[in-house]
């Protein structure tokens, strides 16, 4: 890293670290800001925000909808960490199906994104947004993922040893950006926390809040790896902690893996030359857009929805079939003994019901092999990936 592009910057501050090297420290939180600069991108996010709150009150049960979302989120996030697979893979392994994925480490690290985040959506009616919960996000984000991904990394503890932004194979001399050392990521991250629930906090407009806050977090970088995929998974925890989006609906990784290379550079910019409202005005443009096709993915999925409930009734089936239409939302991939035990009804009830949907052209058969034989929702599956599932 060059030390001389951050030597005057107004966000922190340099520190000797290894090999002769210097390592940028981020000031505390809330840095200032003009205001002026930012407000008109700031309230168009928040009136997004605002109307995707209002249409996720008005649906009957928005946690149908959750689980895709995050499946979405995770493939996006966990690519623009450069670990890729498909969603028909992700899905599949979600249902149990390992040996039908052709990448399986990869998939389970995707995984992984969406464990943590709905352990996170639990765990955080228990404990407060703190360094121990992101901790526990952590360690269940890198468990059991491939050597050179982490694995020899003790995951939920922040890191011992110098880490840095660039090319490995290159060294840290020729890092892009080398941030705190590990003697100061606790105290860094204590501070973090500190104004996480601060009164200041609750002041700024939560649009601001979460972009001085997501780029604090990758500026401090505490754990050896998966710092990005962890501080983009923060964003739909904070919105729902500050009550901005209770259900979790909003997720911005798919806007920023279209817009990785400025989403990289404004906050480098940020630590090199202070520019806060060029960083808040893109996160607030990431809020805005995610918020538009969150909207517009949760229209098309009740219209969906409604078509197929008006299949059921027409078919005049009984409830137990509008039951297994509200599963296939939530799983898009289900079984006969998933429907068994999730609809509580025997295993001939629920083949006869999967059956149904199977005649009426609302799930697909996977054609695998093995037991026990899974059906897919291929239109939803279009819906949230925008692409057709394939048997992996």
């Amino acid at each position: 890293m060059n030390p001389d592009k951050f030597r005057d910057s107004p966000s922190g501050s340099l520190v000797p670290t290894v090999y002769d090297q210097w390592a940028f420290v981020p000031n505390p939180l809330p840095p200032p800001l003009n205001m002026n600069r930012i407000m008109s991108e700031v309230d168009r996010a928040s009136r997004a925000m605002g109307e995707l709150k209002g249409k996720s009150d008005r649906i009957s049960n928005p946690y149908h909808l959750i689980n895709p979302l995050q499946q979405r989120e995770a493939l996006s996030s966990s690519s623009i960490e450069g670990t890729y697979t498909t969603p028909s893979q992700l899905l599949l392994f979600d249902a149990g199906h390992e040996k039908a994925t052709r990448q399986t480490a990869e998939t389970r690290e995707v995984h992984n994104y969406v464990r943590a985040l709905e352990y996170g959506l639990k765990r955080m009616d228990e404990i407060p947004i703190s360094s121990r919960f992101i901790g526990e996000l952590h360690a269940i984000l890198l468990e059991g993922v491939a050597r050179h991904r982490g694995a020899s990394i003790i995951p939920g503890e922040f890191k011992k040893n110098q880490n840095f932004i660039g090319s490995v194979s290159r060294g840290i001399a020729h890092a892009r950006f080398i941030p705190a050392p590990p003697d100061l990521t606790p105290q860094l991250m204590g501070d973090l926390e500190k104004f996480i629930h601060s009164q200041e906090a609750r002041r700024l407009p939560p649009v601001v809040f979460n972009a001085l806050v997501h780029y604090h977090f990758e500026a401090i970088h505490p754990f050896p790896d998966g710092n990005g995929r962890l501080g983009r998974l923060l964003v739909p925890l904070l919105l729902r902690a500050h009550d901005v989006m209770p259900a979790p609906l909003l997720y911005i990784s798919p806007f920023i893996e279209r817009h990785k290379d400025e989403y990289n550079d404004l906050m480098l910019e940020v630590s090199r030359r202070g520019a806060w409202e060029e960083w808040v005005c893109f996160f607030a443009r990431a809020i805005e857009r995610s918020a538009r096709d969150a909207m517009e993915k949760i229209d098309k999925i009740a219209a969906l929805r409604e078509d197929f409930i008006q299949q059921v009734r027409q078919a005049r089936a009984s409830a137990l079939l509008g039951e297994l239409v509200d599963l296939v939302f939530e799983r898009l991939v289900i079984s006969v003994p998933e429907a068994s035990g999730r609809l509580e009804v025997t295993y001939p009830a629920a083949k006869k019901n999967v059956e149904k949907l199977v005649r009426l052209g609302i799930l697909k058969p996977i054609n695998l092999g093995g037991r026990p034989k899974r059906f897919v929702c291929h239109r939803l599956f279009h819906i949230i990936f925008e692409t057709e599932f394939s048997n992996g």
